[in-house]
């Protein structure tokens, strides 16, 4: 299984969203002859009023299990510019918050990585 995430990162505060599953990153499973970009366009639209993707940048994969699904899901993390940055959860999210301390949040773990790694290389 297949899924994307946003990395959106305005300065110096990162994303993130918060889910039956926990707190975690913008994005979702893609669908059957979905694209990475068509994936994550859908995915804001349902998670996040007013947010309409400008530009994505690939990131890295990750590896991960789905809770949601008890399947090993690889995770393609993408750098995203958003249009405009006033957003509020909808549908799918429970919260939506910028914050420069995600790890005070209840990270999923696959999450904890991605903010691990975009620390050490100097991205957040």
């Amino acid at each position: 299984m297949k899924a994307i995430g946003a990395l959106v990162i305005k300065e110096g505060k990162i994303l993130i969203v918060k889910d039956s599953q926990g707190w975690l990153f913008p994005g979702g499973k893609i669908q059957e002859g979905e694209t990475d970009e068509d994936c994550l366009t859908r995915e804001l639209a349902e998670e996040l009023s007013n947010a309409k993707m400008e530009s994505m940048k690939p990131y890295k994969d990750y590896k991960s299990l789905s809770t949601k699904h008890n399947k090993e899901v690889t995770v393609g993390m993408y750098f995203i510019n958003l249009k405009d940055h006033n957003i509020k959860p909808s549908g799918e999210v429970e919260q939506a918050v910028w914050t420069s301390t995600p790890e005070e949040y209840g990270l999923i773990p696959t999450a904890k990585q991605i903010i691990q790694d975009l620390r050490k290389e100097g991205k957040l």
